[in-house]
């Protein structure tokens, strides 16, 4: 099995649209496009190929997607974390990222201030693990 998903199982919903993985052309059904949780695929095969994972965000301006390649392995239980930034978003995506537990970012040299609201005059980055993608434990 192959996820994508947020840290400690946060709702990446709120800001993700979809979740296209790009299987080896081997599978009947190559590209795989999740519109809702679980942004998963499961399958069966014999070999390890690179997969292509494409994260589309609910966001008007850009970024609007995050490409990753996962070197997808059959031999042994695999997890890869990915943090995702986000700089010079507007405040409606910044919105759906709080929601789905996004950490605010204070740049070096600006004054830090304690806010709670994501409509905050002060231009953070947006720093969020979002992406883990991964091959599911086995349960032996």
């Amino acid at each position: 099995m192959v996820f994508v998903r947020g840290p400690e199982t946060r709702d990446i919903q709120h800001f993700v649209e979809k979740v296209v993985f790009r299987l080896h052309e081997s599978f009947p059904i190559s590209k795989r496009v999740c519109k809702k949780p679980p942004y998963k695929v499961e399958e069966t095969g014999n070999a390890g190929f690179l997969m292509h994972i494409e994260v589309y965000f609910k966001n008007k301006e850009l970024p609007k997607k995050m490409c990753f390649k996962y070197q997808l392995n059959l031999e042994g239980d695999h997890l890869r974390c990915e943090t995702l930034t986000f700089n010079n978003h507007t405040k409606d995506f910044r919105r759906k990222l709080i929601k789905a537990g996004a950490v605010m970012i204070v740049p070096k040299g600006a004054k830090a201030a304690t806010r709670s609201s994501p409509d905050s005059s002060i231009p953070p980055t947006k720093k969020i693990k979002t992406s883990h993608v991964s091959e599911e434990p086995s349960k032996e």
